[in-house]
């Protein structure tokens, strides 16, 4: 993905490049599973660049809205300012409606 800045005093030019892996829904015990999409990117900004991963893991149950998820990302090498390591978790309550446009 390539980006242009329209501001002055923000980055004017931007590149990202990523390798991504999906494994979703592998069963566990009973009806629990568990999805890793792995990622390994580039990112310039301007002059400066860098090689990362990350990695998003959720645990969830089959027929139950709420799941736990964690992210994490590690800098392999970079001259962009940024945490050297950075993680989160979320827990998520999936809406059980569908929404249609008439």
């Amino acid at each position: 993905m390539r980006g242009y800045g329209f501001q002055k005093h923000g980055p004017q030019i931007s590149n990202f490049l990523s390798l991504q892996g999906s494994f979703t829904k592998i069963k566990l015990a009973g009806k629990s599973y568990f999805s890793f999409n792995p990622q390994a990117y580039y990112l310039k900004v301007d002059a400066f660049d860098g090689f990362y991963v990350n990695a998003t893991t959720t645990l969830g149950i089959h027929n139950f809205p709420i799941t736990i998820s964690g992210i994490v990302n590690k800098a392999i090498e970079s001259e962009i300012a940024a945490k050297d390591f950075d993680w989160n978790i979320s827990l998520i309550y999936t809406l059980d409606k569908q929404f249609v446009m008439k």
